[in-house]
């Protein structure tokens, strides 16, 4: 039987050869896929990221614009109520000029505001800004 040592055998070199140039190849492939696979998998979590965030920003709008609606249909109650009755007192006077101050910040109706300020500004003889203002909160006595 002949001596077949990996020097002299030449299907024994070529197998070794050709092994070597696969793994060396799988090993490069591998080296340059994972990078990418790295590179695609931050760039999903940074738009789920994106995602995420802007739906929070959606919601905390949607919250302002809700607690907004909330807080003018609040004031614009209170005034409405205070001349329900189509008369106005000195204690609700009162009350009428703190809502008045407080509801421009608040985004009440200007409709709302300028028969208010005017029962403000006249004072309890104000009958037609009552009136108007009755009028506008869709109660008349």
């Amino acid at each position: 039987m002949p001596d077949r040592t990996p020097a002299t055998d030449p299907s024994s070199r070529n197998s070794r050869g050709a092994g070597r140039g696969r793994r060396t190849t799988l090993r490069l492939a591998a080296r340059a896929v994972t990078p990418l696979a790295l590179a695609a998998a931050l760039t999903a979590c940074s738009a789920a990221e994106n995602a995420v965030q802007d739906a929070g920003d959606a919601a905390k709008s949607a919250a302002r614009a809700e607690a907004s609606k909330a807080v003018t249909n609040a004031v614009r109650d209170q005034i409405c109520g205070l001349v329900g009755d189509g008369r106005i007192s000195s204690t609700e006077l009162a009350t009428l000029k703190g809502l008045v101050d407080g509801a421009t910040s608040a985004g009440v109706p200007e409709e709302y505001l300028d028969p208010a300020r005017q029962i403000v500004k006249t004072g309890r003889s104000a009958t037609d800004s009552i009136s108007d203002l009755q009028q506008q909160c869709g109660t008349s006595s």
